[in-house]
This record gives C-alpha cells, structure tokens and sequence, in this order.
C-alpha cells in the first residue's frame, strides 16, 4: 500500500529539463525529516539593537530589508520604494510613510534608526512587520516619466536578432519605466507561439497563466510592443493600480484614468484598442483584452464564463533560455556568476525570478560571496519544501489558496506534452526538490501507515 500511495503523490519525474553537470556545493540538506535552510535566525541583532533586517508590509505584500548601511527612516522608505517596485517606484520617499502597526502614527523621516530601535524591533519578524503606507492614487494624478518614456520609445524598439536569438531594445528608456527592468527584453519562442495562437483563432478574451516567477509580464510587454507598432490604443491595469484606475496609452502619451470614466469609453469606441490586464481580475467590457496572471482561479473564472475566451499556458524556461538571457542581460560575472546561476537552477528549474534576477540581487547584496547568497535564494524554496506535508502542498496547489505561493515553488507548470497550448502537466520543480519531497512523503508514510492498517 505504501508503494501505491507514494506513486500516487511522486508526479511525473520524467522532467524535460537540461540539467549543468558542473559540480557545485550541496544544498540545503534533508535530514531530520526536513530540509535545513542553514540561514541566520530572523531576529539577529545589529549594532546599537537595531534588527539586522526588518519586514515590510504592502498591502498584502510581504518582504525584507537589511539595514546595514541604513541611518535615517527615510533611507528605510527607500529601501521600500526599491522592494515594492513598481508599486511604489513614481512615489518619493517622503510620500510613503512608515508604522510599527497599522494604527500607530508614522515615524518620522530625519529620525536616526538608531533612537528608535526599541520600536523597530518586533519588526525584525515576519508577523510583525513595519507597515508601508503611501497617499491614495487618483484619476488624473501624475504619470511618472520613466513609464511616459517607454510608452514613446516602444514603437521604435529594435528587435535585435542574433543567430537563434532575439530581443526587444529600447533607447533611452527602461522596461514599463523602471530601471530594474533594464533596457532589453528577450523574446522567448513561446511569445511568437501564443501570438500566432491569438491570429489563428477568433478568441477576443485571453488569459496566459503559469509558473509564477516566468515573466508572463514581459509577455504583456511584448504584446504591448506589438499593439504599439500598429498604432492601437492601449488599456494597461498594472496590479499595483487599484481597479477603478487604468493607464490610458494613446499617440498623445499616458494618462492615468477611471477605469469606468468616459476617457477610456471614448477611446475604446473611436479607436483599434487592446485592453491589458496583469495580475488582477478584468472587468469585462467590449474590447480584445489579454489577462496575465499567475494561476489564481479568482482572478480569471469570472472572466472565463464568458463567450470567446480561452485559456493558455506558458511554460518555465529551459536552461539554454536561461543561459541566453544571461548573456544579453548579465554579461559580467561579477555580477551573476554562472556558477551561482546553475546552483539555484539545479533547485529552483526554469524560474528566471530566482535563478538570475533573485540570485543577482543576493550576490550583491552579501557582498560577492556566492555561498551566501545561494543560501539567501535558496531559503523561500527551503520554506516551501518545508511547509506542511506533501499532500498539503498538492491540496494548496489545486485549490488556488494563498498558499499556493509555497507549492508552485516546488510544482510546475510544464507544456502539455501533446503541445497544445490549452493545455498543460504538472511537474516537480526541479529533481532535487523532487527528491527532498520523496523523502518527505516517505517519511510521513512511516508516520502515517500504521493508521491505514
């Protein structure tokens, strides 16, 4: 019986991945019936009893910061402007505001870190982060260059072709105006495919999910480039915008909008227009839209119901995808070392948010040490393995809970292997989490079996 239910649990393991076979440091081990991060406890202490880092709080978004090198409360906004990008990237720090709880009056921006560290010290947990407020957006409000920039630059992007290979550049402008983005944008096989599935077939509702963390984004950026190019009208509802508010792209520029305003009406019914939607459930009108999102039901079973729409999927990145992006995008390996980037691959599979933008920013971040900033990357997927039993992981995983974050950092979601982008199989996430797993749902089977007898 316990062969039955092991095979049961064991999805397919016959991955299509392209492993490196350098040999690198083991990871996080799997002893005592889990695997050990092997990461600092949460509360360190740095000097003067100010936490080594502090959690944030955005809306619902959670993230850490360090503050070595931090002085000033506002040096600590900052730091949650660059966290919380975009969300907060067209605010300066003096707008966003910092409480110890949601109804604790704001700390004040000149003070010294160091004066309020008996405050800010619950904060260095997670259950008791330092809450990031910033003032209402409303209609009308001020469109940041960055995004007025790109907008202009878009239709005159280059798409550069280098053998197999090809990317979008922009001049003098960054990726939906934020820097962190960069300039380029590599243009996978699968964003021709799922374009040429859009022109084949009659469909004016579209939604493409997957894996989260594989850039369905960048997706919605090359669709942008292309409705750009043919001069159409766009309706972009980013997911930090509340859904009463939209960017309204037209050849006068951007406007930030009413969602349900006459701007967007008119617009819609006098020109060609596309309406882009990331990460949030659209709200139906008469116009072709294209829905990004990683797999919550709520945000697409509404939307589904409807007549004409479809649903596809985008699978993680090869390795060689990988591989080539580094190339374009992280040369220099001082920056991103490709030793790092295998390790974290060899854990994370084809998720370009971990194994090339997560593990850049952690090899910085502690300094060049590859150890270190492996263990940083590593310790959310760690978090995951480790949360709960297997059959957990699979229950969130179908169910679309909110901890579904957890089990889709250790399930995939992989090409059908009949090729139709409708449809799709699930998969480990890579084979070392396969076999952290296995050892799990053994070792809950030694637990479990007497029960079933």
């Amino acid at each position: 019986m316990a062969a039955i239910i092991l095979e049961a649990v064991v999805l397919n393991s016959n991955h299509n991945h392209h492993y490196p076979t350098t040999t690198t440091n083991p990871a996080p081990g799997t002893g005592g019936g889990s695997v050990k991060s092997d990461v600092a406890p949460e509360t360190p202490l740095a000097a003067k009893d100010i936490p080594a880092t502090i959690w944030l709080l955005y809306n619902t978004k959670l993230t850490r910061v360090r503050t070595q090198g931090l002085e000033f409360v506002d040096d600590l906004a900052k730091a949650a402007r660059n966290e919380f990008s975009p969300h907060l990237r067209d605010f300066a720090s003096s707008d966003i505001t910092l409480h110890v709880n949601e109804h604790a009056e704001a700390l004040t921006p000149h003070s010294r870190l160091a004066e309020i560290a008996a405050q800010l010290s619950p904060c260095g947990v997670s259950k008791t982060p330092l809450i990031v407020k910033v003032p209402a957006i409303k209609a009308g409000s001020k469109v940041g260059e960055g995004l007025i920039r790109f907008w202009k630059a878009l239709p005159e992007a280059s798409l550069v072709v280098d053998g197999e290979v090809e990317y979008l550049e922009l001049k003098e402008s960054y990726i939906l105006g934020d820097e962190n983005l960069g300039d380029r944008l590599l243009v996978r096989p699968i964003y021709k495919e799922l374009c040429e599935f859009f022109k084949a077939n009659a469909y004016n509702r579209w939604v493409v999910t997957g894996t989260p963390g594989i850039g369905k984004t960048f997706f919605s950026v090359y669709y942008m480039w292309i409705a750009a190019r043919a001069k159409k009208t766009v309706v972009w509802q980013p997911p930090f915008l509340p859904e009463h508010l939209s960017y309204l792209m037209t050849s006068r520029g951007v406007e930030l909008v009413g969602t349900w305003d006459s701007e967007i009406t008119d617009a819609l019914a006098t020109s060609d227009a596309v309406h882009i939607v990331d990460g949030k459930a659209p709200k139906l009108r008469k116009v072709w839209t294209l829905l990004v999102t990683s797999p919550q039901h709520n945000h697409y079973h509404q939307f589904l119901k409807e007549n004409n729409s479809k649903l596809l999927y985008m699978p993680p990145w090869s390795y060689e995808e990988l591989q080539t992006c580094k190339a374009i995008l992280y040369p220099d390996e001082r920056i991103l070392p490709t030793t790092l980037m295998d390790r974290v691959f060899e854990w994370y599979g084809g998720v370009p948010r971990y194994v090339l933008a997560r593990a850049s920013t952690e090899f910085k971040r502690k300094g060049g040490n590859e150890d270190a900033a492996f263990q940083a990357v590593n310790q959310r997927l760690t978090e995951a393995i480790n949360r709960g039993g297997i059959m957990d992981v699979m229950k969130a995983f179908q169910a679309k809970t909110p901890d579904g974050q957890f089990s889709h950092r250790v399930v995939h979601i992989y090409s059908h292997p009949s090729g139709e982008l409708t449809r799709y199989h699930l998969s480990w996430a890579s084979h070392q989490v396969e076999s952290a797993m296995t050892k799990r749902c053994e070792q809950e089977l030694c637990i479990d079996l007497p029960n079933l007898l």
